[in-house]
């Protein structure tokens, strides 16, 4: 079990912030040989997309006995 101590994903854009849903993102995440994918709805009006390096994730993770 493990999570990264930051969000990898969290509005900061104007259009991400400003919305019906304002300051929030939806996402839908996609893997890709060692890219992840994420499509999001920013502010809940707009689509946009963020790749990450799958293992620039796994570097940023914190692992947890349980």
């Amino acid at each position: 079990l493990a999570k990264t101590k930051d969000p990898i994903l969290e509005p900061q854009e104007k259009y991400e912030t400003n919305g019906f849903f304002g300051n929030v993102v939806f996402h839908v995440l996609l893997r890709n040989d060692n890219k992840v994918i994420i499509y999001y709805g920013a502010a809940d009006d707009k689509i946009c997309r963020a790749d990450f390096e799958l293992d620039d994730l796994f570097a940023a993770m914190e692992y947890f006995d349980v």
